[in-house]
């Protein structure tokens, strides 16, 4: 059913692509509106004051300060602010830390486009949309090699490159290289959240 006003909505996330996705899957509903993107947390937080959308759909992975930091600051400028968060994949302190700072939401981005259209809806109505970062299957990450995962292990230790380095008999730039590559293939930020995703993807035990 179509709405009396088209539900105007913001989209947040560094990346152009993704962006550009998301709103051409919610440009298909008469619904829904786009009336806004932004890359990084000035930006939407901008972007946000000035337009004042109905829903925003909030990446929590962005250059500067996080989307956690941004969905902190909508709150703090307005409590009743509708936000979704989006992310790669579901990991369960980052649907705690969203339920915690106020979002109505938390999605995956795999989710279908009818799911993302019901969930926006959902929440428009002044319901959550939890359930489906429980039923979509983690997303296609590849492969890391043998050298990358014994890195991954020594960053489940706590070593630090030189000490890796050591470890593992390379020499410390080169450590430096895997590192890089091991948080690019499992889409983390920083050490911390490698390791996390090392035990949720069954890689490390």
């Amino acid at each position: 059913m179509t709405a009396a006003f088209p539900i105007r909505i913001l989209l947040v996330d560094d990346h152009v692509v993704v962006r550009e996705a998301l709103a051409s899957m919610l440009s298909l509903d008469a619904d829904f509106q786009i009336i806004g993107q932004a890359g990084n947390a000035a930006d939407a937080i901008a972007i946000h004051s000035t337009l004042n959308p109905d829903i925003t759909l909030l990446d929590v992975r962005l250059p500067g300060k996080d989307g956690f930091a941004v969905l902190k600051e909508l709150r703090r400028r307005a409590e009743n602010v509708r936000v979704i968060m989006l992310a790669s994949s579901s990991l369960p302190h980052e649907v705690g830390k969203a339920r915690e700072l106020g979002s109505r939401g938390y999605l995956p981005k795999q989710i279908t486009r009818e799911q993302l259209a019901s969930s926006v809806r959902s929440v428009h109505q002044g319901a959550t949309c939890w359930e489906h970062s429980r039923s979509v299957p983690q997303p296609l990450i590849h492969a890391l090699s043998a050298r990358e995962l014994e890195v991954l292990d020594c960053l489940r230790r706590g070593l630090t490159n030189a000490d890796t380095g050591r470890v593992l008999d390379i020499s410390e730039h080169t450590v430096k290289n895997h590192v890089k590559a091991v948080l690019e293939k499992l889409d983390a930020s920083d050490r911390t959240e490698a390791v996390a995703r090392g035990f949720e993807l069954g890689l490390l035990s």
